[in-house]
């Protein structure tokens, strides 16, 4: 004889406890289970919804040196943005966040696009400002 109240709550404490160690383990862990990310990775990967106006980053090959910023700064370790060798970026993890196209050291390597129009690029930080 099983007491059902005592098992649903085993199982309760040892998914807590499991998700709470997997924090140690991976960054950001459990992002990667939202169901907000996952909608719309899945809105994403289907040509029916291009015309949606989603954010997407876009990559542009010649201007990209793979110097591994863009995979370090990740939260949820998205490396399609590090190996693709250009154009827009499509995986089913990535949070849009835009740690990537902010930290990127390359004038405008990487786009953040809304309905294909640029909302955000990436600046050269590695050389002094001119207003300075």
């Amino acid at each position: 004889y099983i007491n059902i109240p005592v098992l649903t709550s085993i199982v309760v404490y040892f998914l807590i406890a499991a998700t709470l160690l997997s924090t140690f383990m991976f960054s950001r862990f459990w992002c990667r289970f939202c169901h907000t990310g996952i909608s719309l990775a899945a809105a994403n990967r289907f040509n029916a919804f291009k015309w949606a106006p989603l954010l997407r980053i876009n990559k542009t090959e010649e201007k990209c040196t793979k110097c591994g910023i863009c995979k370090r700064v990740c939260p949820v370790q998205v490396t399609e943005v590090y190996e693709q060798k250009g154009g827009e970026i499509k995986t089913s993890i990535c949070l849009n966040c835009m740690r990537c196209v902010e930290m990127c050291p390359y004038e405008s390597c990487l786009k953040m696009n809304l309905s294909g129009k640029t909302v955000f690029k990436s600046r050269n930080w590695l050389e002094p400002s001119k207003t300075e």
